[in-house]
């Protein structure tokens, strides 16, 4: 489903770091549970604020976890270097 979240953020870093779950508590099974729905994001980020003048974060690189449950699987990273990925 569509969400939208908020933070408030003092001083924004040279590097940000944001992490995407995309796991769920599962109260029935008392465990979590992996969600295969694709995930998409922009490549670039505007964060601004009233305290300090507009930053953009420029996606570097990802983690993304392979597997078929929240419980087995490997994590793999993609970088982006000179332009390619």
């Amino acid at each position: 489903q569509p969400a939208e979240k908020r933070i408030i953020i003092q001083k924004l870093p040279r590097m940000l770091v944001l992490h995407l779950k995309r796991f769920r508590y599962d109260q029935a099974r008392n465990g979590f549970l992996k969600l295969h729905h694709r995930v998409t994001f922009a490549q670039e980020l505007k964060v601004w604020n009233s305290e300090e003048p507009d930053v953009l974060y420029k996606l570097k690189a990802i983690v993304v976890h392979c597997g078929p449950s929240a419980g087995s699987g490997h994590y793999i990273s993609c970088l982006e270097v000179e332009g390619l990925w």
